[in-house]
């Protein structure tokens, strides 16, 4: 997950992560939002995170998926393919 300014270049981020990140280290999934949930003691509530995952019918905000150009949205087609296993990720 990450929390953006409005002018967030999901592209970039994707030559970026791709220059400075080994393949096995770059994000698969990009979920943008406006602003991380946070305990009393102002940690982040990931928990809420994984409870989501990455289901397009549970998440609010944008959420991508790495494919061969770049990020593309999850759409609940995508999503269903990518549980079934039809997606290379």
């Amino acid at each position: 997950a990450l929390v953006t300014g409005p002018g967030f270049d999901l592209a970039a981020f994707a030559a970026r992560a791709d220059e400075a990140l080994p393949p096995y280290a770059r994000p698969v999934f990009v979920r943008v939002m406006p602003a991380f949930a946070t305990t009393g003691t102002f940690k982040v509530r990931k928990i809420d995170l994984v409870r989501a995952g990455f289901d397009p019918q549970k998440i609010t905000g944008p959420l991508y998926v790495r494919g061969e150009d770049g990020y593309e949205p999850i759409t609940p087609d995508l999503f269903e393919r990518l549980n079934a296993g039809q997606v290379r990720l």
